[in-house]
């Protein structure tokens, strides 16, 4: 049948008395049709925009506490890293320091559980640039004092007096847990004065402790718990950790902000 054949050789012609102009709209319509209504469903598809209030990003502020004069510079043994090689720290007294896991943990022993002059002021205390304020984390374990008798350990700021180290004194300030006197004590050196003693069970377990220290106060966190803490004004010095009388351990300990 004429006209039917649409598989023939031969394209079909167009009707007679149609332009090519004419022709190019009647193709064009449809595609254009089709992009107007890719736009439109497209645009329906999309999420509303909700304008809103202008929000600052946020931001974290990792710089010292409020009210520090100078921030921490531990010597860090690599750097970008906040752990504590107590290695690299020099010793006073009459101190005997084995380190071990690299200086993250060091046991510190006077050889004598007597309270004397020579056994009071021993320890390791950090070299470099004096610091105002520090937050220290880690772990300690007490080795051989006992409830009662004169002896403990402390954590602290202070600066090493003039002269041999094995016979220096210890000026400023530091946590201690004091076997002697049965509890916490936040003392001041070298009077050995305290701003109160805060009774506790010591023993030789294993304990995690937060020591913070700024220029307003300084604070002694047992176990996730805060045991004492105390405000006035503090000096500069270095972090420092002592013994007197025994032995007790110190391991893992980070600088923080």
């Amino acid at each position: 049948m004429d006209g039917v054949g649409t598989e023939s050789g031969e394209p079909p012609k167009p009707p007679r008395g149609l332009s090519r102009r004419a022709l190019g709209a009647l193709v064009a319509a449809p595609i254009t049709l089709g992009i107007i209504t890719f736009v439109v469903i497209g645009s329906l598809s999309r999420p509303p925009t909700i304008a809103g209030p202008n929000v600052a990003p946020f931001t974290t502020d990792m710089g010292p506490p409020a009210g520090s004069k100078v921030g921490v510079v531990p010597d860090w043994p690599m750097p970008g890293s906040n752990q504590v090689d107590f290695s690299s720290w020099a010793r006073f007294g009459a101190i005997d320091a084995r380190f071990t896991d690299g200086g993250r943990s060091v046991m510190l022993d006077t050889h004598d559980t007597t309270d004397t002059w020579q056994t009071k002021w021993s320890g390791l205390i950090q070299q470099g640039p004096a610091v105002c304020s520090f937050r220290l984390t880690g772990s300690v374990r007490d080795v051989s004092h006992t409830a009662g008798v004169p002896g403990g350990f402390g954590i602290g700021l202070a600066d090493l007096g003039p002269g041999d180290p094995k016979q220096a004194e210890l000026t400023g300030s530091a946590v201690q847990f004091d076997f002697g006197q049965g509890g916490y004590r936040m003392a001041i050196y070298p009077r050995d004065d305290d701003n109160g003693l805060i009774p506790a069970e010591l023993d030789s377990r294993w304990h995690t402790v937060e020591i913070t220290v700024d220029p307003q106060s300084s604070s002694l966190a047992v176990d996730g718990r805060q045991v004492a803490t105390t405000t006035g004004p503090a000096r500069c010095g270095h972090p420092v950790v002592r013994v007197w009388a025994g032995a007790a351990e110190f391991a893992d300990f980070q600088f923080g902000t």
